[in-house]
């Protein structure tokens, strides 16, 4: 992968951030990655307008960049693509629903909720173990704390009166879907249902483990999984020779 390669990885999920890192900085080593981070305070407007308004604000006066988000980060990410398609080269999304590209953990909360009826504490317990798998006692204690702190500031438009919905169609750039196919938060068929809306530039891949956030637990497949696709999407044609030339060494 050549390094002449702009990267900005969206984050707006500050108490979650620590999950990105492992293939932040895998990604690193290969391009020119930055970060961009929002932070929801208790007296901003819970409103993804204005992040989307900040993230033009920084990249408008950038070349076009490559964007990668995981969960409702790929939401914002999406959203200004469709928005400022001159603004974006590709966009990757991580954990996203393909149903409705707003449906985050929030939103699987919620639901939880809504359908039990039980305290904040014991949902997110549930929560837990749908997004981690079974932890010790101490750890799931834990996770637990940073999703409390998320659901304060992390700009997800969803609450208990209602769930906010957004299309898949749409997307003018070249777009990688990266899904975990054990991920509970995402609704089943979700990443099948992303079929529909592919072009011809587009790539899908499933991760077979990790949950809903694979790509720390498994950061160098999903690292391989975006170095090749940025290649490929930015010089097409060698992208194209390279998989001729790997086909026929495999058929000698």
């Amino acid at each position: 992968m050549t390094t002449d390669c702009d990267v900005v990885w969206l984050s707006v999920s500050p108490s979650l951030k620590a999950l990105d890192r492992r293939v932040m900085k895998y990604l690193s080593a290969s391009v020119r990655l930055s970060q961009w981070q929002y932070s929801q305070s208790a007296d901003d407007p819970c409103s993804l307008q204005e992040v989307l308004a900040l993230l033009h604000d920084y990249l408008e006066d950038k070349p076009p960049v490559h964007l990668v988000g995981h969960g409702i980060a790929g939401t914002v990410g999406w959203l200004y693509t469709c928005q400022y398609p001159e603004r974006v080269q590709t966009l990757s999304l991580l954990g996203v629903n393909g149903n409705n590209i707003a449906y985050d953990w929030q939103a699987h909360y919620y639901a939880r909720r809504r359908q039990q009826g039980c305290e904040r504490r014991f949902v997110l317990a549930q929560v837990v173990r749908d997004l981690f798998g079974e932890q010790s006692i101490s750890r799931a204690a834990y996770l637990a704390k940073l999703l409390e702190r998320d659901l304060r500031h992390s700009p997800s438009p969803h609450s208990l009166l209602q769930e906010c919905h957004v299309s898949a169609a749409g997307c003018a750039v070249p777009l990688s879907i990266c899904n975990s196919r054990d991920d509970r938060a995402i609704a089943q068929g979700s990443f099948h249902r992303w079929k529909a809306w592919l072009k011809m530039s587009d790539r899908l891949w499933e991760c077979p483990g990790g949950g809903h956030f694979f790509h720390h637990f498994y950061p160098h497949w999903v690292e391989e999984r975006l170095l090749s696709f940025w290649d490929e999407a930015t010089c097409p044609s060698l992208a194209t020779l390279a998989r001729a030339t790997a086909a026929k060494r495999a058929a000698s």
